[in-house]
This record gives structure tokens, sequence and C-alpha cells, in this order.
């Protein structure tokens, strides 16, 4: 088994001395830099990547993510962070602004936060302030009447 060990969020000053180098974490400092599994990336802002990624995990996006994103797990787009390209995630929060298609089973725009492009989603909630541009697909078991009156589930 493969134990991940990421940093959740910008480096602090003992991780960068004067020199610039990074030095060698001791085992209290990487005791300290494995995650709870709440958060297991973290594009800070000023940070611009661009490519692929996909796999089991939340991420917040606090920067620039430009590419294709498919993960099991939760996305966060930050008041700061702007993010391209098509999305699948279990669930996608948008404080920040997105634009692409997104294909998840939660999904939750903030106030102050903008979707720009074509949703399909078990569960959408837009707070006020938000911003939706684009077709909004809700999927899920819609039921069906039967010639007895009686609902039932495709």
């Amino acid at each position: 088994m493969i134990e991940s060990r990421v940093r959740t969020g910008p480096p602090n000053d003992r991780d960068l001395p004067a020199t610039g180098r990074r030095e060698e974490c001791t085992e209290e400092d990487e005791a300290e830099n494995v995650t709870d599994g709440s958060i297991l990336g973290y594009i800070a802002p000023g940070l611009s990547i661009r490519g692929r990624l996909s796999g089991s995990g939340d991420i917040e996006i606090d920067g620039q993510f430009d590419g294709e994103l498919e993960l099991d797990g939760n996305v966060t787009i930050l008041e700061e962070g702007r993010a391209k390209g098509p999305f699948s995630a279990t669930s996608l929060t948008v404080d920040g602004r997105i634009r692409g298609t997104i294909r998840c089973d939660r999904l939750a725009v903030r106030d102050g936060g903008r979707v720009d492009g074509d949703i399909k989603s078990k569960e959408i909630s837009i707070d006020d302030g938000a911003i939706v541009r684009g077709t909004v697909e809700m999927d899920f078991d819609a039921p069906t009447v039967d010639s007895d009156g009686v609902g039932k589930l495709r």
C-alpha cells in the first residue's frame, strides 16, 4: 500500500531556507505533512497548471487549472480560483469561476461563483449572487406513472 504525503497549503518559512533549497524533512515534519484525508491537493494562488488530473481524492483550486479533471472526490474552486476544461467529480463547489462541461453528483455554486458551461448533475444548488450560463440537466430517476396511476421508479 502506498501512503500519500501531500502538502495541503503553501510552504512555510522552514521549508525554504535562505539558500532557496528544500531541507530534508525530519520524521516530525513528515508526520505533520500527512493529510487527514480531507484535502489531498491544493493549487495555490499564483500557480497555473495545465494538463489532465485524474484519480481519487479531494482538491482545492485557488490558482488556475486548464485541462481535464476526473476525480472520485470533492473539487472546490475557491474565490480566486479559475478553472477551464471538462470536469467530472463526485461533488463540485464553485466560489470562483469555472468554464466547461461539468458532470457530478452534487454541484454547489455559491454567491460570487460563476459557471459557464453545460451541467449534468443529480443535485444542484445555486446561491443568490451566483451566475450560471449554459444548459442544466438533472440526472436522476424520475418516477413514472403506470396505467393504474401508481408511481414507479424507472
